[in-house]
């Protein structure tokens, strides 16, 4: 039989010629494809808080409010539009009150009718809480009667008349207590009225997230995060620490001692007892 055998020299030396070329290609196509992948992963699971502080200046993003002391001797509370937590209802915070040193020391608001405090310095009933709604305007409600959440530093506080102009803050439960993780960063908020920035530490061992009566928070290794702390002292007891998720802020703690929190994801069923006993009728606003 003849053969018709086909001369496959020249494509051979042809690819020959041409292979280190393309080998390199598809090995930069490649690198391409997994910088993409490993940007959108690191974008995916961007905290909001670091999005929100990137770029700014700490000296003026930190103020939550312009001249907050020589403002609030006249309850005049201008927000600071370059605060970087801007954009979030802080509403719950009580800016002032009537009666303690700092007037700046205060609680947050947990419902209409409810507000929580450090138990080691809360203010009793008569006293009175200013809070500045979304709109502009202050009011001011006194409070009622307390409430000690026991074996904890958490009291809360009734207030006399029903605050609708202000939205209560969201609560950290027991079931998404597993945010907070190491590292994640939290707003700290201080009597000063500073939108800091915090990260949290590691539970005790053999602690959980959901029933470790603490949570501690230290400054930041990461650069960005670190520019916005600011150590707590010992005149911002009771101030609240927040998770912020795309909702807003999420209450998780408020100030114990020094860099320490009381974890209210641990407490929260005992916190609306207490809630029950002062004014019924009224339930947190669990995340």
């Amino acid at each position: 039989m003849e053969s018709h055998g086909m001369n496959f020299a020249l494509p051979i030396r042809a690819f020959k010629a041409f292979a280190p070329e393309v080998m390199v290609n598809a090995a930069k196509l490649l690198l391409c494809v997994a910088a993409f992948a490993s940007a959108g992963a690191a974008g995916a699971s961007e905290y909001p808080i670091d999005r929100m502080i990137a770029g700014r200046d700490p000296s003026v993003a930190m103020k939550i409010y312009d001249e907050f002391y020589s403002n609030a001797s006249n309850l005049v509370f201008k927000p600071n539009p370059g605060c970087w937590a801007a954009r979030l209802d802080l509403s719950c915070l009580s800016v002032w009150n009537t009666s303690a040193e700092p007037h700046s020391h205060g609680g947050t608001l947990i419902s209409p009718w409810h507000v929580l405090f450090a138990k080691h310095w809360y203010l009793g009933p008569g006293t009175g809480l200013y809070f500045r709604e979304p709109g502009g305007r202050v009011v001011m409600r006194k409070i009622a009667g307390v409430r000690h959440v026991g074996g904890t530093d958490l009291t809360v506080a009734s207030l006399a008349g029903e605050l609708r102009g202000v939205e209560p803050v969201r609560v950290l439960s027991a079931g998404s207590a597993g945010e907070l993780t190491n590292g994640a960063p939290v707003l700290v908020v201080n009597q000063d009225k500073f939108a800091t920035v915090a990260d949290l530490s590691p539970f005790p061992a053999g602690k959980t997230a959901s029933a470790s009566a603490k949570f501690a928070f230290r400054k930041s290794a990461e650069p960005g995060r670190a520019a916005f702390f600011f150590r707590v002292r010992s005149m911002d007891s009771g101030s609240p620490t927040f998770l912020v998720d795309g909702r807003g802020p999420v209450l998780a703690g408020l100030h114990w001692e020094v860099g320490e929190d009381s974890n209210v994801a641990a407490y929260a069923g005992a916190i609306q007892r207490c809630m029950d006993e002062l004014k019924p009728g009224c339930k947190l606003k669990m995340k």
